[in-house]
């Protein structure tokens, strides 16, 4: 699946596995439903959106700038950042680095 290659980010303000293993199920399904090529999971349990400094953000952000990669899964928006300045800031980021975003709760 050249060029196909996607990596899932969830995330979780609280604590909360069933959170977390719901969206992974949701993004692993999607990307099997679209033909991509699911290669990982990044993830951050117990972290709000409003904040910037996530571990499993900085870790998906690091993986891109170093890899095929072309899509980033995620459940919704909400996922991506709390902060509009964030979250325009990273779809800039994705942009730069040609990649897409690809929110599940757009296509419902």
């Amino acid at each position: 699946m050249a060029g196909k290659q996607a990596i899932g980010y969830v995330r979780s303000a609280t604590v909360n596995p069933d959170s977390l293993a719901e969206q992974h199920a949701q993004i692993e399904a999607y990307c099997k439903k679209h033909g991509l090529e699911l290669t990982g999971f990044e993830s951050d349990s117990g972290i709000s959106g409003m904040r910037k400094d996530r571990p499993g953000f900085r870790r998906l952000l690091k993986c891109l700038r170093n890899s095929k990669i072309r899509y980033i899964v995620m459940r919704d928006r909400s996922r991506l950042s709390r902060n509009q300045a964030h979250w325009i800031h990273y779809q800039h980021v994705f942009w730069f680095h040609r990649k897409k975003v690809l929110y599940i709760s757009d296509e419902k």
